[in-house]
């Protein structure tokens, strides 16, 4: 199922979830039906939300009990734009980037608009609180940083001349973003500089554990490591291009990319982790060592249990680019066309014996 209301002309668009009619109620009965641990691969519109649970159905991701777990949602991004990447500093201080210098925030019950002051692509946000954010990007020769302090996003002067595409830092006075053409830059609370990364690949994401332990992930298989005081290539057994990397810890690190690529850092050597997707992989995110989401394209959406990775559906056929949470209960995946999921708090709900007609 997409994530369009029906059209027919027994069922009129509206914002009203009660009575439901007659389309809808055969499809909820049906699934109903099925019994107490219907697990139905779609997307709930917030409207859905009431009747769903009133009569006792699970969408999506559903498992036994008297619980209703994890539901996809899209909320209303108030963009058209691509979103690329996403970060928040608590659930209530949520920013997403995307193309012609898009920065939306939620704050908790809805997504607006910021001034961005730039046209320019952003790829990468990352902040240390809600009043130190830095949201990156660019075009074919230009380098964008912008900062946002609390209150507006000024840019900064940088010296590069190609897009950046991660941020990820330690604390206010240490960031560090990449970008094309093997560039990579530090942010040491003054100005933005050069750092020698010894490749003209393309790097394409930035996470670390603090500032010795530091990954940066691009074209070609390429991984370059940050000790502290300088970076060093690590072998990844691929060359294929990744796209994200995200860790629990110095020994717990993942990096993913195209055709389903999966690699993990250990501590000592990159291994190969069968995704069981041949689909691009764009971002990757997780709470800890046994529970890490991996997304992207064509609604591609993989979950890490601690010992494999497994589908978990979600009914949206777009490629996804971002994701993040704030605990593993209120996860967003951003995404083509100003997508955004959110994946719900549990609602406790009551099990019918019936479904009255």
């Amino acid at each position: 199922m997409n994530d369009q209301e029906p059209t027919n002309a027994e069922e009129p668009q509206t914002d009203t979830p009660a009575p439901l009619l007659l389309s809808r109620r055969r499809l909820l009965r049906m699934l109903a039906a099925a019994g107490g641990t219907v697990a139905v691969d779609m997307i709930v519109p917030a409207k859905w939300l009431p009747p769903v649970l009133r009569i006792g159905v699970l969408p999506v991701g559903a498992v036994s009990g008297d619980s209703f777990p994890f539901v996809w949602v899209e909320q209303s991004s108030g963009t058209g734009s691509t979103l690329n990447d996403i970060w928040g500093a608590d659930a209530k201080n949520v920013w997403a980037v995307g193309d012609g210098g898009t920065i939306i925030k939620w704050d908790g019950s809805a997504w607006t608009t910021q001034t961005s002051g730039t046209a320019d692509y952003l790829f990468g946000v990352w902040g240390t609180d809600v009043n130190n954010v830095w949201a990156v990007g660019g075009s074919a020769t230009l380098c964008t940083i912008l900062k946002w302090n609390g209150a507006t996003w000024t840019k900064q002067t940088n010296a590069t001349n190609a897009p950046l595409t991660s941020v990820w830092g330690t604390d206010v006075n240490n960031v560090w973003a990449v970008g094309f053409a093997g560039f990579i830059l530090k942010w040491d609370g003054a100005a933005w500089t050069t750092q020698t990364s010894g490749t003209t690949n393309n790097f394409r994401s930035i996470w670390g554990t603090d500032a010795n332990n530091i990954w940066a992930v691009g074209d070609g298989g390429s991984i370059l490591k940050w000790n502290g005081a300088t970076w060093t290539t690590q072998t990844s057994g691929t060359t294929n291009n990744f796209r994200s990397i995200w860790g629990t810890d110095a020994n717990n690190v993942w990096a993913v990319g195209a055709g389903g690529t999966i690699r993990k850092w250990d501590g000592a050597a990159w291994t190969t982790q069968a995704s069981g997707t041949s689909s691009h992989l764009y971002g990757i995110w997780g709470i800890d060592a046994n529970n890490v989401w991996a997304v992207g394209n064509d609604g591609t959406t993989r979950k890490w249990n601690g010992s494999t990775w497994a589908n978990e559906s979600n009914g949206m056929p777009r490629y996804f680019n971002g994701i993040w949470g704030t605990n593993i209960t209120t996860i967003w995946v951003v995404g083509a066309g100003g997508m955004i999921l959110i994946k719900s708090d549990p609602v406790t709900i009551p099990r019918p014996t019936q479904v009255n007609t």
